[in-house]
């Protein structure tokens, strides 16, 4: 251990003695480690982004969807269904469930009839679907009791209304000649350039009336761990089927993870790029450093020739030798990790996340600092072999000659 010790002692030493050339060779190792590490930092957030993308539209995992429906009668009533998939969810301690029903039709928007996607959803559907408000609030269940149907809608609709904000208790005309008030605004890329309307199923009903038709019946969407997916999925389609006599049940899981093929990484390029890049700088850097420390070595036969000849062995030396890129190398990934730290913070945590780009910005990847700081030792050490070697060839007799 002293040993040890003492060869790290010397390599600092003649690290500050060489510090302006070891400077200049570490620079591009530095640049190297922090592209490194900012690749893989960068890969996690835009697969983040991805992620939340198809959340957005399928559901987060696992997220089931069940249909119930009859082949030769009258299916169940959107009521019933309900009232049986709460039943169902409190038994098995299901935390998120709700009805969802894609109705369209067309809407009464500031006196002009509108196409638009009208959706009769649950309180969970918000939480389930990764649903963001750029202002006013969501649905609750309590609004089922109100004299005034409330909904949500997107920016599309409220341009269309005229109105800035919901401050302004902006309305929408019902068929039957009441009022839904707007509540809340959605955004996403999903909820842009088309009216999107969110009401409770009955609120969505009213809202389309007679053009419902057959979409009128919702399917039961469920959300639950993973690691119980499919135990769930069966005795919620179980006891669907004994509530609905004579009815078919169609369960299925919707959510992004049951289809997602990680090959397909969508980021994959990117880091596979970024990484090459790194690649090259860092060879850079490893034959400039070389190339330093062999001019360093050379005008250091004096002084390894004089620690021979008091009794240093041939690995004592070799190992110093080694050991002064190895430090240099560590130093500058570790100069290059806290550089891409400062950005990720600066950058990311300060400024995307604050516009809504992604809802969850994953932790600075440790895994990905890890591997810069193996990747920069394992550099040093390579790149010190060649001086290593010349400094072990010193002769006793050189260091009279110089």
């Amino acid at each position: 251990m002293r040993v040890v010790a003492a060869t790290l002692v010397e390599a600092l030493a003649q690290l500050r003695i060489h510090r302006v050339r070891v400077l200049l060779s570490l620079v591009g190792v530095a640049v190297a480690v922090a592209a490194l590490t900012a690749s893989v930092a960068m890969g996690d957030v835009v697969r983040q982004v991805s992620v939340e993308s198809m959340e957005q539209s399928s559901g987060r995992p696992a997220t089931f969807g069940f249909t119930v429906y009859s082949t030769t009668g009258e299916s169940p009533s959107t009521d019933e269904l309900v009232v049986e998939a709460e039943a169902i969810a409190e038994r098995y301690d299901i935390r998120y469930m709700s009805p969802v029903m894609w109705l369209g039709g067309a809407v009464d928007l500031a006196g002009a009839r509108t196409d638009a996607q009208v959706m009769g959803v649950g309180a969970d559907y918000q939480a389930m679907h990764r649903l963001a408000l750029a202002e006013g609030r969501w649905l609750v269940d309590s609004d089922a009791e109100r004299l005034a149907p409330v909904v949500v809608v997107n920016r599309t609709v409220m341009d269309l209304l005229g109105v800035a904000s919901v401050d302004q208790h902006p309305t929408i005309t019902l068929p039957d000649g009441s009022t839904a008030v707007v509540v809340g605004v959605v955004e996403g890329a999903m909820y842009e350039g088309y009216p999107y309307v969110f009401g409770l199923p009955a609120t969505a009903l009213t809202i389309v009336g007679d053009e419902a038709g057959a979409f009128a019946s919702p399917t039961i969407e469920m959300w639950v761990p993973e690691e119980s997916a499919a135990a769930v999925e069966a005795m919620v389609a179980r006891d669907l089927r004994g509530a609905f006599v004579g009815t078919q049940v169609d369960a299925y899981r919707q959510d992004y993870a049951a289809y997602f093929d990680p090959a397909n990484d969508p980021t994959a390029l990117m880091q596979q790029v970024l990484l090459g890049i790194s690649g090259v700088v860092l060879l850079l850097g490893a034959l400039s450093l070389v190339n330093i420390a062999v001019i360093t070595v050379r005008h250091r036969v004096r002084e390894l020739g004089i620690r021979r000849a008091f009794g240093a062995s041939l690995s004592r030396v070799f190992v110093g030798v080694m050991l002064e890129s190895v430090v240099g190398t560590v130093v500058a990934g570790v100069v290059g990790i806290m550089l891409v730290v400062l950005a990720y913070r600066l950058l990311l945590v300060d400024r995307v996340v604050p516009i809504g780009v992604t809802a969850d910005l994953p932790p600075f990847p440790v895994a990905a600092a890890v591997v810069g700081l193996c990747v920069a030792t394992a550099v040093g050490a390579i790149a010190g072999i060649i001086p290593a070697l010349v400094a072990v060839r010193s002769k006793v007799i050189d260091a009279i000659r110089f």
